[in-house]
């Protein structure tokens, strides 16, 4: 039944994104991909209002679903949200956390520092128990981090989304076996698969309000399968940290490119 209703979040935001794709070609949100052709930055946002339609439709159709879709509607809109705000107005001069603490000591505020400290605040809301600090602190890392780390990944058309069916897979059989639903977050990245053909045909990219949002999303995912088990959470975390670390001295799409399986499961259906 969970992946019935990621068919929705598929269809609506299908619909979405033929109808919005020319709307959202503002100057705000038009820059050079990769290829240095324009594309549409922050089109995951489409993907956002088409997860929070099925949503609403779920949340109608069978009201005792509406506790289980909280936190992947928090962590979606939350994420979603301050990611928008940095494809519209972000300075990406500053990038990663030495370029966003390197311009708070000289007193400025960037729209990714500030994303960092919303989205760790929205994890917070979203992932908030009495399951004690320790926990609680967990939690937060691998969901903050894992929107960081996907932040990282949308460099290329697809890339992110691919990864994001790759990883997901495994944190939806373990919720299987400790009998947790996963149909929020299920929704979610049914909803950015939908944006995948107009990614690939190169018409927008995810940007920070997709990535951002669909990192949010893995991240609630593996907090879900691995509940219970803090000592596998930890291990999570310091996986995610880890990532976030490498990116920030080396370059992902180097790595991509000089490893030949990889190389072809991330040029496959992109334009040439």
């Amino acid at each position: 039944m969970d992946f019935a209703w990621g068919a929705v979040a598929f269809l609506t935001t299908t619909v979405l994104a033929l109808g919005l794709r020319e709307l959202l070609r503002v100057p705000a949100l038009l820059k050079r991909n990769y290829a240095d052709r324009d594309v549409v930055a922050g089109g995951g946002i489409i993907a956002v209002f088409g997860f929070v339609l099925a949503a609403a439709l779920l949340t109608l159709v069978n009201r005792n679903r509406a506790g289980s879709m909280h936190d992947a509607v928090v962590l979606v809109v939350g994420f979603g949200v301050i990611g928008l705000l940095d494809d519209v107005v972000g300075n990406h001069g500053n990038r990663g956390f030495r370029g966003h603490l390197g311009a708070l000591r000289r007193g400025q505020l960037t729209s990714g520092a500030l994303k960092l400290v919303v989205g760790v605040g929205v994890a917070v809301v979203a992932t908030l128990t009495d399951d004690g600090v320790v926990t609680q602190g967990l939690r937060v890392i691998v969901i903050a981090g894992c929107a960081n780390v996907f932040n990282l990944l949308d460099l290329a058309p697809g890339r992110a989304t691919k990864v994001a069916v790759i990883v997901a897979l495994p944190a939806l059989v373990l919720s299987g076996a400790h009998g947790h639903s996963l149909v929020g977050q299920i929704m979610f990245v049914s909803a950015v698969l939908a944006l995948l053909p107009f990614e690939m045909r190169e018409e927008l990219m995810l940007g920070d309000a997709g990535a951002n949002a669909l990192g949010a999303a893995i991240g609630s995912a593996w907090v879900v399968g691995l509940a219970g088990n803090d000592l596998a959470l930890g291990v999570a975390a310091l996986v995610v940290v880890g990532i976030n670390a490498a990116g920030e001295l080396t370059s992902f799409s180097r790595i991509i490119e000089r490893v030949p399986v990889l190389r072809a499961v991330d040029r496959l259906g992109r334009r040439q």
